[in-house]
């Protein structure tokens, strides 16, 4: 028979084998990457200039952390269009990119995003709420949930989908810049 510390030992001899979930590190799984032998910094400039090229405008851009940030788009360049059948809902849809450069040994790594999104309804956000809190979001009237807020506040916008299409154009435009040296 087995006894409850040596099988306590095990577990925690398996769990330290096993490698974190916790990293700063983007995965593939997360974002489409390259690796390029260009420094860091090129490839940031470079990003910044394909995305404003491709018609987005910089929302956020942070040089420390090597992540530049679109502002949404709603159709238009680079929106989503109705014909796009990623998304089958009616909801206002739209579209963010983000990009990540990293250091690395060997150069550098290029993680880029395109986030795909529909605007969710104050009903499914009600949903959400209550689901989150239990019954604590039941009976709240509109003024006690959404108080000293606007609407572009309340408003909620989820991930539906990524343009991994995208995502490779532009990380070829930024390839292209910056052609390994």
């Amino acid at each position: 028979m087995i006894s409850i510390r040596s099988s306590f030992a095990g577990c925690l001899i398996a769990l330290s084998l096993v490698p974190a979930c916790a990293s700063r590190s983007p995965s593939p799984t997360q974002f489409s990457l390259r690796r390029t032998s260009v420094p860091r910094e090129a490839l940031l400039e470079s990003a910044e200039i394909v995305l404003m090229d491709m018609g987005y405008q910089i929302a956020n851009r942070d040089l420390v952390a090597g992540v530049i940030t679109t502002k949404p788009v709603e159709g238009g360049a680079g929106g989503l269009k109705a014909g796009d059948g990623v998304i089958s809902s009616a909801a206002p849809r739209r579209r963010v990119i983000e990009v990540r450069v990293e250091a690395a040994p060997d150069g550098s790594r290029v993680f880029c995003k395109a986030a795909m999104q529909e605007q969710v309804s104050q009903a499914a956000a009600q949903m959400l709420e209550t689901a989150r809190s239990g019954d604590e979001g039941v009976g709240r009237t509109a003024i006690e949930r959404d108080a000293a807020t606007t609407a572009e506040q309340n408003t909620y916008w989820r991930v539906v989908a990524r343009d991994r299409a995208l995502e490779r154009t532009i990380l070829e435009a930024i390839e292209k810049r910056n052609p390994p040296g």
